[in-house]
């Protein structure tokens, strides 16, 4: 009679083994995220998702708070100046707002976030208001293009 044997244990295995998030590389791939990254019920919050130049993030950055429309512009900001020299080339940026959807001079904040980005040489490849309407992008507001095409597959 033979003594039963456990099972050989691949190469590796009992080792953990970190799992990549999936890219984002397109307006849906953005959705999804922050269909699963905003809280619900809806508060006052704003996310910032640094990215690679294949669209590839590893943190979201979650700040509470920021009631005030021009917060966006302080978190581009302080997270533009802080990854400046890294291998990070561009952002997704979400502002959610529970009791309004776009605000009057959104567009402006968009061109300006945009900017102070460029300065440190990264890309704000999006930037979605989350309200109680939906999700809204600001540059549809300045008729600028979406800037998705612009990641390397």
């Amino acid at each position: 009679m033979s003594t039963p044997q456990q099972p050989s244990c691949p190469a590796g295995a009992g080792h953990t083994h970190r799992r990549s998030p999936a890219p984002i590389r397109t307006a849906a791939d953005a959705h999804d995220l922050v269909a699963i990254a905003v809280t619900r019920p809806l508060q006052h919050e704003t996310l910032c998702i640094p990215l690679d130049a294949q669209g590839q993030g590893s943190v979201i950055i979650a700040v509470s708070g920021g009631a005030e429309p021009d917060f966006v512009v302080d978190l581009v900001d302080l997270v533009t100046s802080t990854m400046e020299h890294s291998a990070l080339t561009a952002l997704l940026v979400v502002s959610v707002r529970p009791a309004a959807d776009l605000l009057p001079g959104d567009g402006d904040r968009w061109w300006e976030i945009s900017d102070l980005a460029a300065t440190r040489g990264m890309l704000v490849r999006e930037w979605l208001v989350v309200g109680p309407g939906g999700v809204y992008a600001p540059r549809d507001l300045v008729g600028e293009p979406e800037r998705w095409g612009l990641v390397a597959r």
